[in-house]
């Protein structure tokens, strides 16, 4: 005998009322809307992507644009170069820091060019008896020479922005040819162009422009120069802490702080002498 089955069949039995699940949220929502939606948040998580995935891109280019630009700046820093004239000199204080052992100067001038004042001198009272007198020292050789006696010949930038050089006739005691010595004379330069050129000459300093605050003048020091050979022989000497060969200038000047650009004059010579100042490590 067969037990009956008391459980009842949903699939099978007839009676049993269809299966009507409740409506839910998205039930009344149009079927095209559904699609609709679905491939906007499909467009909005690809532009997500597509954002981050570019930003990504962006900030590695930004930072190695970064890196790059501070590598350059900072490389650059390293190797700038502050022109200096005083940079050029010989003296105590340059020395090396692991041996402290006497160095040469950090800077040196080249020579680019000259300007021969001979006919300027000559026409105010400088002429051939003044300019043999300083063949009494050890630094002149020719007949024609600015003087070399101590802090005889001085050079500034004037407040007018034009060189000024003036020296002091050469003393020689008991020399016939320093009997009428006794002036004092003056060149005055405009350096505003590539080349000096020769603005007034005098006998005399008064009126003289008083000095520029942004130029550095020096006198009677020995300095580096990258082409000696350019000078005379008679103002070429070694230094003795270090060996090097130097240069004896007489007076010069470096008008502007912010340019590389030098004059100067030196012994047995009546030149007024151009360089630019560069670094010698």
């Amino acid at each position: 005998m067969t037990t009956p089955n008391d459980t009842p069949n949903p699939h099978n039995d007839p009676a049993q009322p269809p299966y009507n699940p409740k409506p839910g949220l998205w039930s009344s929502v149009p079927r095209t809307v559904l699609i609709g939606g679905a491939s906007a948040v499909a467009v909005v998580v690809l532009a997500v992507v597509i954002a981050l995935t570019g930003k990504s891109g962006d900030d590695s280019a930004s930072a190695g644009e970064t890196a790059a630009g501070t590598s350059g700046a900072a490389t650059t820093s390293a190797v700038a170069f502050v022109p200096n004239l005083l940079s050029a000199e010989f003296g105590d204080g340059w020395l090396d820091k692991k041996t402290n052992e006497a160095v040469t100067p950090p800077q040196r001038i080249r020579i680019t060019g000259s300007l021969d004042l001979t006919e300027a001198a000559e026409s105010i009272g400088y002429g051939a008896n003044e300019q043999r007198l300083p063949k009494n020292t050890k630094y002149a050789f020719t007949d024609s020479s600015f003087p070399v006696g101590n802090q005889s010949v001085s050079m500034h930038t004037g407040s007018d922005s034009a060189l000024h050089l003036s020296w002091n006739c050469e003393f020689v005691p008991n020399h016939p040819d320093g009997e009428d010595c006794q002036e004092v004379y003056r060149v005055s330069f405009d350096v505003s162009g590539a080349e000096p050129a020769v603005a007034g000459a005098a006998n005399s300093t008064r009126e003289l422009p008083v000095g520029s605050r942004t130029s550095v003048d020096i006198q009677k020091v020995h300095v580096v120069v990258a082409n000696p050979s350019e000078l005379p022989e008679s103002a070429l000497g070694r230094d003795k802490a270090t060996g090097a060969e130097t240069v004896l200038l007489l007076a010069a000047t470096q008008p502007r702080e912010s340019s590389a650009k030098v004059y100067f004059v030196v012994p047995d010579s009546l030149e007024l002498y151009v360089g630019e100042l560069e670094s010698s490590r």
